[in-house]
């Protein structure tokens, strides 16, 4: 035999408190699921989501720096011819460096910008919907881990391409022409 009831939101503690002081000492027998012993029971699925969405989120960014680092260094490689012949006509290393430094700090403005926009849709568009079906879920919108990263992307959009300028930058302005060719 099963009985389910509803109880308000203020009255919640005390029915939980009263249940469990009848199925202990008056019916010792009887049993009962309430919303609390259904929320400690999913705190272990729950840990178990989180640490797994943590270390896909580690591993996607990671792939992610990866891709933006090669996508620099085949830049600044296939634009080398470029790079020599701005030199050439009065460029200097240091503007050079400056403007490589400020294409890397678009990508990762517009990197900020479509991760709020997509992060907020997906947020409100999908997971708000699924979680609206999931009577022991609760949907928090929480828009501070995105903008705890951003410094970071800001960082390595500077940081890479200098790095990677640097480090290709070996030859004289003449051997860059002669090799493009």
């Amino acid at each position: 035999m099963s009985y389910a009831f509803n109880v308000s939101e203020k009255k919640e503690a005390e029915m939980e408190q009263f249940l469990q002081s009848y199925t202990g000492s008056i019916e010792p027998v009887m049993n009962y699921t309430s919303k609390f012993t259904a929320l400690n029971e999913f705190s272990g699925m729950r840990n178990t989501v989180v640490m797994i969405g943590g270390v896909l989120s580690v591993v996607i960014g990671l792939i992610g720096i990866l891709n933006f680092i090669n996508t620099i260094l085949t830049s600044i490689l296939t634009r080398r011819k470029e790079f020599a012949i701005l030199q050439s006509i009065g460029m200097t290393k240091k503007q050079l460096r400056s403007m490589l430094m400020f294409e890397g700090l678009y990508y990762a403005l517009g990197t900020c910008v479509l991760s709020l926009v997509f992060g907020i849709a997906v947020s409100l568009l999908i997971v708000r919907p699924i979680g609206s079906m999931l009577w022991f879920f609760r949907y928090r919108f929480v828009l501070w881990p995105i903008l705890v990263v951003q410094p970071f992307f800001f960082v390595i959009g500077a940081i890479i391409p200098l790095l990677s300028y640097i480090l290709t930058d070996r030859q004289s302005i003449v051997e860059w022409l002669r090799e493009a060719e």
